[in-house]
């Protein structure tokens, strides 16, 4: 015999609140075309951290945030990014990582940050072209355990494909 509740009963689970979102770009035009994606999960009123990892300048600045004063164009470039009208929206952190490691800088981040999730694009590769190359993507998912947005290419038809893992 089973007890089955009726439909409708029990509990439900409540909506995610998306309060603080961190959103990982190479200032590619994939890495790019997460950032709006990220902007519209982020509550209203939340934070929309804007992350660029860079190859360190030495060894002893590694997995550490680089000053925006050091690179101030490209901070503004990844300010660029957010469409105009969502600007007065939520708060846009742009930050400039120096690191070897990119997953393991856009997941130190998120832990600085407490990301509510982690979106970033990627091109889905698979196979040769994966073992070869590497996947940012793929490590960040293996080695977080927040959620993860990944905005894939597009595909022929022009619409971005997306999957939340």
């Amino acid at each position: 015999m089973a007890v089955v509740p009726p439909s409708g009963e029990g509990p439900r689970p409540a909506l995610p609140r998306l309060e603080r979102v961190l959103v990982a770009t190479d200032s590619s035009e994939l890495g790019s075309s997460a950032v709006p994606y990220g902007g519209a999960i982020v509550r209203p009123g939340g934070t929309l951290k804007i992350l660029h990892v860079m190859e360190p300048a030495s060894a002893k600045e590694k997995n550490q945030p680089r000053p925006g004063a050091v690179n101030p164009k490209l901070r503004m470039q990844l300010r660029s990014l957010v469409p105009p009208e969502a600007h007065h929206r939520f708060r846009i952190e742009p930050e400039i990582v120096e690191s070897g490691e990119p997953a393991v800088a856009i997941r130190q981040a998120a832990e600085r940050l407490n990301a509510d999730v982690i979106c970033l694009g990627s091109h889905g590769r698979s196979g040769l072209a994966k073992t070869l190359l590497g996947s940012v993507a793929q490590a960040v998912m293996a080695s977080s355990a927040r959620p993860v947005l990944v905005v894939r290419e597009a595909d022929s038809s022009g619409m971005n494909r997306s999957v939340v893992v």
